[in-house]
Parts: structure tokens; C-alpha cells; sequence
């Protein structure tokens, strides 16, 4: 989209606001969601009333509901201060604007379409998983569902442009036998789920990545990738590193986000040493000092390769400079860091949630674009 339509954009934003901030509060009120469970049990709270109070102010500030009013921890009291946060709707607005309206390129077809991602980080020299197949058509999916079947191997499989996991699952072939998310399966039967998954969309199956043992030990029947936020600095024209987050699977999931039951938990970027606390959605405590499988303690835990991690996101960064804003997942093995993906739609609750508010050092680094 031409820079020149933002003020029209931004005008049917506002619109959309307005009308949002006359419905949203009998929706808030009308929810039940002012009464949700607190992250934080064992502290002392608000009350319901200051709690309802400071939703709809939001809701006037922001024409939205503030969804993690209590993974942030504001229903505590004294605990947080608000104003360190961003809107994640707010932030998901900017970095679309940002991304793909306020430039001069719009690049971020690149991180959309997987397998686009994957040849561009390879012919550029960043480890990233090997590319078996590309499948678009329903001839396409006959043809690669049998080449996947004909041959021993352990393979990724997700929608081309897919996101949070939907779709995803992972395939094992082991001679006349197959495993898909960990049941087994006749090669008729794997053949059938494999029809069906690339019928519907089009998919990219890739080889599955083998994870460092020091990870493989916190969750093992996931992928558990490192998240790294990075923005290009208005200053200096150059990427900078935000915060960071690891998700590990939990209960069986293949996949580590928090919508499919995973973990997340905060990680120093410069150490690699986890935060002694993690959250999760599902599971029971919504606060966790250890993995809820593996009873692995997170303050134990100092991931390998985090500084690679880091410098090298921020090297990928400035080849993709105008995208102003990169969530990137990244895989750690033995060798070192694979990338994943990256989004340019990245949300921020889950590294607030875990890192506190990061409101002062994405303003800092976008300057006057943050007020834009």
C-alpha cells in the first residue's frame, strides 16, 4: 500500500475505534472477565471495582479490551506499572503500518511465505530446515504424500503461511510404519491425514530439526524455539535486539506456543539464563518455576547459543531492513541457531508478560514513527 493512503487508514482506524469504545464495555462487563483468575494468587489484589474501572479506561484509550490485564499482572497491587506496557492491539497496528505502509518496500512477503523464507536464509548463508516439498495443488499432494511415505525420515509439515501453530504437525516414516503427532499409523492411513491436511491448503514440508540436548531435556516431542524481538533503530539505521522468550511444548503438544498449551518463559539475552518463573494458558497454575511434565526448574536452566542467536538475528534483520519490526523463532542445536521463521506481525503480550513492560525501549528505538 502507497504511504500516501495512511491518512485514510489511520482515519477508518479511528472510526473503527469510536465504535468500538460504545460496544466494548457492556461486553467487558457483561463477560465475567473482570472476575478471571489472578497469575498472582498468593499477593494481595484490587478490588473488582478498581478492576472494572481500569478495563474501560482502556477500552476509551485504546477501543479495545485489554486481554492480559492478568498475565501482566496489573490486578495486583503495587505490582505493576501500567503505563510501561504497550497495547498489544495497538503494537500489532504499528508494526503493519510500519511494515508494509510507511516504507518504501514492503518486504514482508518474505517472512509470509515460508518456503520463500527458507530459500533466501540458506542462499544467504543463516541455517535454516531443509525444504523437502512444496504442495499448492491437489496433484501436488497425491504426488508428495507418497514421496514422504516411500521414504524413512522425520519431517515438519505446516501451512505455507500459517500462524500460532494451526495446522501444523510432524511425521515420522519408519519403514511400513508412520507416526503423525506421535500415533501411529498404517502407510494407508498416513496417506489418507496427509491428503486431507494438503487438500485443504497449501503446505511446506520441511526436515525436522533436532534440538540441542540441553533443550531436548526441559520438553522433547516439540521443536521449543527461542523468540527474539528485534527493530531497526531509528537512530542508526541499524537492527537492535528488544527482549527475548523461549516456549516449550507441554502435555503432548508437537508445538510450543501458548494457545496450543505451551510455556513461555523469559531468557537473558546476554546470559541465556531463563527467568525463574514461566506462564502458560492451560494445565492448571497459570505461573510455573518449573516445566509441568518434566518438573525441570527454569532458574536451572542457561540456554546454549543465545549470543549467536541474538547476533546473527540482527545480521538477517538488516538484509530485511524495510520491515522495521521482526519476531523471530529461532531453533537451537548442537551446531547453533536455525531459523524458524520470522513474523512481521509479531505479538507482544508474551514477551511482556515475561519481561515486563517494553513500551520505553520500542519508543526509544522508533522515535517519532512511535506517535506516527
Amino acid at each position: 500500500m502507497n504511504a500516501k493512503y495512511y491518512p485514510l487508514v489511520k482515519l477508518a482506524r479511528q472510526a473503527s475505534l469510536m465504535k468500538r469504545r460504545v460496544t466494548l464495555p457492556f461486553k467487558l462487563l457483561s463477560s465475567g472477565f473482570v472476575r478471571s483468575e489472578s497469575y498472582y494468587p498468593e499477593l494481595p489484589h484490587k478490588s473488582r471495582l478498581r478492576i472494572a474501572l481500569e478495563l474501560l479506561g482502556h477500552i476509551m484509550r485504546y477501543g479495545n479490551i485489554e486481554r492480559y490485564y492478568f498475565s501482566y499482572g496489573f490486578d495486583v497491587k503495587g505490582l505493576r506499572n501500567r503505563n510501561d506496557y504497550l497495547d498489544d492491539s495497538w503494537f500489532l497496528w504499528k508494526c503493519a503500518m510500519l511494515n508494509t505502509v510507511l516504507t518504501d518496500y514492503d518486504y514482508t512477503c518474505i517472512l509470509r511465505d515460508k518456503a520463500l523464507f527458507a530459500t533466501l536464509l540458506t542462499e544467504w548463508g543463516f541455517d535454516t530446515p531443509h525444504t523437502v516439498a512444496v504442495v499448492k495443488t491437489a496433484a501436488e499432494a497425491e504426488r508428495v504424500a507418497e514421496q514422504l511415505l516411500g521414504t524413512q525420515g522425520a519431517y515438519f509439515c505446516k501451512p505455507l503461511d500459517g500462524q500460532c501453530g494451526g495446522g501444523v504437525f510432524r511425521l515420522v516414516v519408519d519403514g511400513d510404519k508412520a507416526v503423525i503427532d506421535g500415533a501411529g499409523k498404517t502407510l494407508m492411513e498416513a496417506k489418507s491425514i496427509l491428503m486431507n491436511h494438503f487438500s485443504q491448503r497449501p503446505y511446506v514440508v520441511q526436515t525436522l530439526v533436532v534440538q540441542h540436548p540441553e533443550i531436548s531435556r526441559i520438553y522433547d516431542k516439540a521443536v521449543n524455539t527461542l523468540r527474539i524481538l528485534t527493530v531497526i533503530d531509528k537512530n542508526v539505521g541499524k537492527p537492535v535486539s528488544v527482549a527475548g522468550e523461549v516456549r516449550f511444548g507441554a502435555h503432548g503438544s508437537v508445538v510450543d506456543n501458548l494457545a496450543a498449551g505451551g510455556v513461555a518463559v523469559g531468557v537473558d539475552l546476554l546470559t541465556g539464563q531463563l527467568s525463574e518463573y514461566g506462564v502458560c494458558k492451560k494445565g492448571g497454575a497459570k505461573r510455573a518455576i518449573c516445566h509441568p511434565d518434566t518438573l525441570i526448574p527454569f532458574s536451572e536452566v542457561r540456554l546454549p547459543f543465545v549470543q549467536e542467536a541474538v547476533q546473527q538475528a540482527e545480521a538477517l534483520h538488516a538484509r530485511l531492513s524495510s520491515i522495521r519490526l521482526i519476531g523471530w523463532d529461532i531453533a537451537i542445536t548442537e551446531q547453533g541457531p536455525v531459523f524458524i521463521e520470522g513474523n512481521d506481525n509479531p505479538e507482544i503480550s508474551g514477551l511482556q508478560t515475561v519481561n515486563g513492560g517494553l513500551k520505553t525501549k520500542i519508543k526509544n528505538l522508533l522515535r517519532k514513527d512511535f506517535k506516527s
